[in-house]
């Protein structure tokens, strides 16, 4: 069954006999976050065993942050709306002077101006400034696909055969505001030889959130797990003994594919030299030594969101030139091989006494590798680095119950526990 909250609650049903679908259909009050559930479990059991198989399906739309009242605005409150909103606005602006850095004035483009002209430009406002959570999910999507089989028979009237399989596939969606991008943390000016420079023949430090092109992730995530052993019973000197033996392995392996993080090595292409060619389109380079459309778009960061003209970050040979796909790979494997036995020693005046061992042995590994690109470190996202390791251990424990008092007065029960384990 399946949980409000949307966690998936495993029922291991063992000799279940016929057959039983459900579903569920859900939404928010507001008219989104569809969610819907389906599922079906069927069984056959005899006399000695039986067999169980259970598929689901599951899904969940993402809800954005925007449309609830208690994050539409950021960590803004009606006595300050703009509190918390960011200084780095997807209409763009530059400084001058910038320096010194902690009084530099930004000068974003005014309504209707031409952004070539340094006299259309305006100090920005608070007014400005980007709220990032109207470009990002409040909550994620998940779709998932799931199928779980149990498989049980008595070999003997003492000792019985068990085996889980399950597979599960889950994708997820999510989605972060635009980068906000800083020509100064990157060395990225744009430069003074850039058509779309109003400050002609002076690299220009400037800012501009990516807005156009928001942080998309989808992650995939495929699951395999199956365990399986004996367990049974025996008498030994006329005491009942209980034992079990069996072996778990799962495997996890995650594709995470994203974009909206735009390449470095792009970028100081697309703000460097530039010039309008013959055919009145923005080309890379200089009219003596140009750069081929196929190898380099020029960009003008401040060219407000939803302005077009040339050098727009919504042109989309443009972000397909700045904006690379990351796909990064990540695996987790665990095996363990398990031992166990219970039952009774001899009995003192107050009960049996009883004692339980057991052992295991278990691996774990995993490794994460993030796409080659990005372990350069010439993009907007972080660095980083494959990672990987393993580790195995062994264990043995033992656990001895011994009843000193029993139906005595101030003592219905008394027991003293002793138990330790070796790792």
């Amino acid at each position: 069954p399946l949980a409000i909250a949307g966690v998936v609650i495993i029922i291991t049903r063992k000799r279940y006999e016929g057959a039983e679908p459900s579903g569920y259909l859900g939404q928010y009050g507001e008219g989104d976050g569809d969610a819907q559930q389906y599922s079906f479990t069927m069984g056959s059991a005899g006399d000695r065993g039986g067999v169980t198989l259970s598929v689901e399906y599951f899904n969940q739309d993402p809800v954005n942050a925007k449309d609830r009242w208690f994050s539409s605005n950021g960590s803004g409150t009606p006595d300050y709306p703009y509190e918390g909103w960011s200084p780095v606005s997807q209409n763009g602006s530059f400084c001058d002077p910038c320096t010194p850095t902690d009084s530099a004035v930004w000068w974003t483009l005014n309504d209707g101006g031409d952004p070539a002209k340094r006299a259309d430009y305006h100090p920005i406002t608070r007014t400005e400034y980007a709220n990032a959570n109207e470009q990002m999910f409040l909550m994620t999507g998940i779709e998932r696909r799931s199928v779980f089989a149990n498989a049980n028979y008595d070999i003997s009237d003492n000792i019985t055969f068990n085996a889980d399989v399950l597979y599960n596939h889950r994708s997820t969606d999510q989605l972060i505001a635009g980068y906000p991008y800083q020509s100064q943390v990157f060395d990225t000016p744009l430069s003074g030889s850039s058509v779309f420079n109003p400050v002609a023949g002076q690299d220009t430090e400037f800012r501009r959130r990516l807005w156009e092109m928001p942080r998309a992730t989808k992650s995939d995530l495929e699951t395999y797990r199956f365990a399986g052993g004996f367990n049974g019973f025996f008498e030994l000197a006329g005491r009942g003994w209980d034992w079990d033996v069996g072996a778990l392995l799962n495997r996890n392996t995650s594709t995470k594919i994203a974009r909206g993080d735009a390449s470095l090595l792009s970028t100081k292409q697309a703000l460097g030299p530039s010039f309008i060619n013959a055919d009145g389109v923005a080309q890379c380079g200089t009219t003596a030594n140009p750069v081929g459309l196929d190898a380099c778009r020029p960009w003008n960061p401040l060219l407000p969101y939803g302005l077009a003209g040339k050098g727009s970050l919504a042109d989309p040979e443009l972000q397909k030139f700045l904006f690379p796909q990351y796909t990064d790979t990540g695996l987790t494997r665990t095996t363990s091989y398990t031992a166990n036995i219970s039952g009774g020693l001899f009995d003192l005046p107050a009960g049996e006494v009883g004692m339980a061992v057991g052992v295991e042995h278990r691996q774990e590994e995993g490794r994460f590798v993030p796409d080659a690109f990005a372990q350069s470190g010439n993009s907007t996202g972080l660095a980083a680095t494959t990672t990987a390791g393993e580790y195995s251990l062994d264990e043995v424990y033992a656990e001895l119950n011994v009843p000193l008092l029993a139906d005595v007065a101030f003592a219905k029960e008394l027991t003293i526990n002793i138990a330790g384990r070796y790792s």
